[in-house]
């Protein structure tokens, strides 16, 4: 779709080297719009870095309070599209994560498993973009089995949406 921008993921799972990681960012001869890095990922500067230099943007993975501390104290704290406030706990550890993000860097929050809906409300109560989808939940509100990313994302904007 024109005008959706595009991000890749550049988490350890793909390849547990960062070096090797960062030259794969380096390498792309057809960009992304964006990449994830992780901050709590060994090699994770090396990897913005090598997406910065590429003119590739970044959003940075904050799934503690120490990833935003760090994060926040780093080169890198304004230069990225966003901050992925990814949480494993609850609306208090999104709250307290988000709270260290540096003021004027837009934030996308989501969560994992049953809490992922009161982190998304609280996410998009507080104004901020949300995410969800089958890596994060296989459990609607209501408490059925989604059957689909489209029923997740059904169930999320109808959980966000503003009264008619």
């Amino acid at each position: 779709m024109p005008g959706l921008p595009v991000g890749l993921s550049t988490s350890e799972a793909i390849d547990r080297d960062p070096f090797a990681r960062a030259a794969a960012v380096r390498a792309w001869r057809t960009p992304p719009d964006f990449v994830s890095v992780n901050v709590g990922e060994l090699g994770w500067a090396g990897i913005m870095r090598a997406a910065v230099h590429a003119g590739i943007g970044v959003e940075a993975g904050l799934a503690s309070r120490r990833d935003a501390e760090e994060f926040a104290g780093s080169p890198f704290a304004h230069r990225v599209v966003r901050a992925l406030v990814e949480v494993e706990g609850g609306v208090d550890d999104a709250h307290d994560v988000a709270e260290l993000v540096p003021t004027g860097v837009p934030q996308l929050w989501h969560g994992y498993g049953e809490k992922t809906w009161q982190v998304m409300a609280a996410g998009a109560t507080a104004g901020h973009d949300v995410r969800v989808g089958i890596e994060d939940v296989l459990i609607l509100p209501d408490g059925r089995t989604a059957t689909s990313n489209a029923e997740l994302i059904a169930a999320a904007v109808s959980l966000i949406a503003p009264p008619a």
